[in-house]
């Protein structure tokens, strides 16, 4: 199980280039909501090609991107789980990236666990 990981990542290290820089959100600190947009990341480091998403909020939250009272959905996060995205259309530099909560399981909103955002050239 090891190797095929390792094989994995020097695959996708051979493919992309990491972007340096993984987003780190605390549902604890910063609750996400049915009702609004948070900031997740307030400026990608990168063109974004690839991404890896990681949320154990145990909710089904949504990746949006520009300004949280004008966001444009981009896709789900997996629930309580990680993937990788692999964008057909990159996101550039410097773009805001929002998370909205689908559905709540605490009152309408995401009161624990983390969202973590990788990114790649």
């Amino acid at each position: 199980m090891m190797r095929n990981i390792l094989v994995f990542l020097i695959l996708l290290n051979s493919t992309y280039s990491f972007g340096g820089n993984v987003s780190v959100l605390n549902y604890g600190v910063t609750n996400g909501s049915t009702t609004a947009y948070i900031t997740a990341v307030a400026s990608t480091p990168i063109n974004t090609y690839l991404m890896y998403i990681c949320d154990t909020s145990g909710d089904i939250v949504k990746i949006a991107s520009g300004l949280t009272t004008a966001a444009t959905d981009l896709f789900t996060a997996p629930v309580s789980g990680c993937a990788f995205y692999n964008l057909t259309t990159p996101i550039p530099a410097g773009t805001q990236l929002d998370l909205g909560v689908v559905n709540g399981s605490n009152n309408s909103t995401a009161k624990t666990g983390y969202n973590s955002m990788s990114f790649f050239q």
